[in-house]
């Protein structure tokens, strides 16, 4: 019985698992991204072309491919990643359990690490393989500009994801079990309007 109840637990994690997303994966990261690839064609070059942004913005989507987010933490004053905390009436040691089971087996690391954790990246190769930035880097600078500005999407994606609060205060913001998801990820969500962006 008790394995049928996590079982549940963890498909119920897994799939609800969407609205722990810094920000929607398909609308504000690749506007985001298409806004600092604007800001660079405007101070410095060469210039990005629309197909160079269009691979950065695919980058910057893919990097939610699930179980990748559970990397998308950083606590400054402790220098640690997600450690499963603060997700409603759960206790951290059943929500790890639970992360082990529904999204990864491997540790979530913090995304100052996850950025250039080449390795453990590489553990991730069915949910999009090693973006790290050294991986952009090196396939830039040996002529394959697709996967280097795509890997480099992924990385802009993490800096996007700082700027959210749950994922700077060990806040797992699930929106399930009695948590309350977090309130800056919800305005943005309830007030989806990008057009102000348009702007910058």
């Amino acid at each position: 019985m008790k394995q049928v109840f996590l079982l549940a637990y963890a498909l119920i994690f897994f799939y609800a698992a969407e609205d722990v997303l810094a920000y929607n994966d398909i609308s504000t990261h690749p506007k985001l991204t298409e806004k600092t690839a604007l800001f660079f064609n405007g101070v410095f070059g060469p210039k990005l072309n629309s197909e160079e942004v269009l691979w950065l913005a695919e980058g910057a989507e893919n990097e939610d491919t699930p179980p990748r987010w559970i990397n998308h933490f950083y606590d400054p004053t402790t220098g640690l990643g997600w450690t499963s905390e603060r997700m409603g009436t759960l206790s951290p040691q059943i929500v790890k359990m639970i992360s082990s089971i529904a999204l990864s087996p491997e540790d979530a690391v913090s995304s100052k690490d996850w950025a250039k954790d080449q390795n453990l990246q590489e553990r991730y190769a069915v949910y999009q393989g090693n973006r790290t930035f050294q991986r952009a880097v090196f396939s830039y600078v040996n002529g394959d500009k697709k996967e280097g500005l795509k890997s480099l999407g992924h990385i802009l994606h993490l800096i996007q994801d700082m700027t959210v609060p749950a994922h700077t205060r060990q806040d797992t913001h699930l929106q399930a079990a009695g948590d309350p998801g977090e309130p800056f990820e919800n305005w943005v969500h309830n007030n989806a309007d990008y057009s102000h962006l348009d702007n910058l």
